[in-house]
């Protein structure tokens, strides 16, 4: 750390020297602010340069989802201007503590902001239109997508503030429809996911044409909304395609991905004759298994309640934009106590053990309205997210103890993916017949085993990442741009790169112990010095501890030299290495140590 940010001297002694100690914190706050200001700056110079590009070529570069899942955020380049496809977020995990959503760094793309065209949203999924509510006011372009994305994606909006909503100009489009936007040419076509209104994005650019596969799979029965535009596939296979930007999730998956039709039926047969309450848990955003599970319940004989602000929020959407016509009222999770438990079938959200969702809170019998008693059912209509082993496996064994059943969605057959499997993806590249394809959407072995699914299929497919830039007209990566993550913090974006974050990681470990050292101008201690351990020990032995670590700190200051006690630095350096040798030694820790030096007289 910088010696400006060490503690400055005091003077004066008595009330006014007390005085100047507490402001010596607001100084040590500010330098450090000053720090991470100046961090953070030397890493934007870095983020803001471009490869020179070719004003008679097409460009694209991944920003967040190759790579990884989740985060998507795509651009396209031709003669200085830019189209954004998609904007979307992931969730933090265990190696960003208090980070709860991630989003891409667009530090890259502020330096071309007002040369952006538009933002496309393909779909109303959190992983590509989450992050509208966080980095639009960086972009401030026209967004452009289909009514139910966009009744969505105002929803989020307002989740931040009606002033967010109403300064996001969305403009509506429907399926089918073709838009000009500076030198790109823009059709959505729409296919099938697990959410109303999925679109693949055609795009024509001077002599290319890209077809934007986004989020996808072949449905012929997809119980809301429409099949797949079969005829607009094999229209634009006709014309020629050159590119193919496409889904990579389940390129690792053999077969199909299933029809929710087909779950629906699945589900029939599984929660017929099942006695107490059924609490079934899936994806919010999957509105066709919520509609199928409306269906179902009538002639169950139950009523349905909905516990989960997001399954709430997604129903009511596709309520107002005509897709659930016929779904039963819904009961307040308030109300459940006035019905018998074999009347009731909920719906909940938290399939992936998300600690704050309603199917954890059931686990472990803190949700405010409901309690699952012995001879209740919980039934997982999902597929368990690789990463979320533990926490998945936590809730079933909290209901496991309390003799309620649990059913599993993926062997039941009682789920299907959204995304394209083998079979799929072969088909996909056989009736397109793109002259390349880029495959997006997925971890390193998910894009590598697309990659080889496009070549079998005699497509000539580049394996990419976040960062690379492609030069589309050359069919070459060309350059590299900075990219990466940023964690939501409060109402500040901070790089998960960052000190900050970093520090965050390291009191995860080990904890922190903070210490206060109050010395005269030759460096003699005029108190006891303060301590405060957080995470470290015990609170039956913390006082103990705390005593210990303070007699090896106070030994270390002692020990100093008579030029070293005049110097702070000297002072803080050497209490700070006691506190860390201390607690290895008597705690088998290496928690974050921290000492103020405040100078009286």
């Amino acid at each position: 750390m910088p010696s400006a940010i060490r503690s400055a001297s005091a003077s004066s002694d008595g009330i006014n020297g007390w005085r100047r100690t507490g402001n010596k914190i607001w100084v040590i706050l500010s330098a450090l602010f000053i720090y991470t200001v100046l961090e953070l700056n030397t890493v934007l110079t870095d983020a803001q340069h471009w490869p020179d590009l070719d004003p008679h070529c097409l460009y694209f570069l991944p920003v967040g989802g190759t790579g990884e899942i989740g985060m998507n955020l795509n651009l396209y380049a031709y003669n200085g201007r830019f189209l954004l496809i998609d904007l979307g977020i992931m969730f933090g995990d265990e190696a960003t503590p208090g980070v709860d959503v991630i989003t891409p760094d667009i530090r890259a793309l502020e330096p071309i902001a007002d040369r952006i065209e538009a933002l496309v949203l393909t779909h109303a999924h959190e992983d590509h239109l989450g992050a509208l509510r966080y980095l639009w006011p960086k972009l401030k372009c026209p967004v452009y997508c289909t009514g139910f994305t966009a009744r969505v994606a105002q929803r989020k909006l307002k989740e931040m503030s009606d002033k967010h909503a109403k300064a996001v100009k969305i403009k509506r489009v429907n399926a089918g429809d073709r838009v000009e936007l500076g030198p790109f040419r823009v059709e959505w076509l729409h296919l099938t996911h697990s959410i109303p209104e999925p679109n693949g994005i055609v795009l024509d650019v001077a002599d290319q044409r890209v077809f934007h596969t986004g989020d996808w799979k072949l449905d012929p029965n997809p119980v809301v909304g429409e099949s797949y535009d079969a005829k607009r596939l094999e229209e634009i296979a006709a014309e020629g395609v050159d590119w193919m930007v496409c889904d990579s999730t389940n390129a690792t998956t053999p077969g199909w991905s299933g029809s929710e039709s087909e779950a629906a039926r699945k589900l029939a047969e599984v929660l017929a004759n099942r006695p107490g309450r059924l609490a079934v848990t899936c994806f919010a955003s999957n509105v066709a298994r919520v509609s199928s599970l409306g269906s179902l319940a009538p002639g169950l004989k139950r009523r349905v309640s909905i516990l989960g602000r997001s399954m709430h929020e997604m129903t009511q959407a596709a309520k107002i934009e005509g897709y659930l016509p016929d779904f039963p009222s819904i009961v307040p999770a308030s109300d459940l106590g006035y019905l018998p438990r074999d009347e009731q079938m909920i719906l909940c959200t938290g399939s992936q053990g998300e600690p704050r969702a309603a199917l954890s809170k059931l686990a472990s019998d803190t949700h405010p309205d409901l309690h699952l008693e012995a001879g209740d059912t919980v039934v997982f209509s999902s597929k368990m997210i690789p990463g979320n082993e533990k926490s998945i496996g936590r809730m079933r064994n909290q209901f496991a103890v309390r003799n309620i059943d649990v059913l599993d969605g993926e062997a039941l057959g009682i789920h299907v993916s959204g995304h394209p499997c083998v079979e799929e993806l072969k088909w996909m590249y056989q009736t397109i017949a793109p002259r390349h394809a880029l495959p997006v959407h997925g971890e390193g072995r998910h894009l590598k085993a697309n990659a080889d699914i496009a070549r079998g299929c005699g497509v000539n497919a580049l394996e990419i990442r976040n960062g690379d830039l492609v030069n589309l007209s050359h069919a070459q990566v060309v350059g590299k741009v900075y990219t990466g993550r940023c964690g939501v913090v409060g109402n500040s974006l901070i790089p998960t790169t960052s000190a900050a974050l970093r520090e965050r990681n390291k009191v995860k470990m080990g904890g922190s112990v903070t210490a206060t050292v109050v010395i005269d101008g030759n460096g003699k201690l005029l108190a006891p010095p303060g301590i405060r351990l957080l995470g470290v020990a015990d609170p039956a032995t913390e006082e103990a501890t705390g005593a210990s670590l303070m007699r090896s700190m106070t030994t270390a200051i002692e020990a100093l030299g008579p030029n070293s006690l005049k110097d702070d630095a000297a002072v803080q350096d050497a209490a700070e290495h006691a506190l860390k040798k201390a607690s290895y030694r008597k705690l088998g820790l290496r928690p974050v140590c921290q000492v103020m030096v405040a100078r009286l007289g």
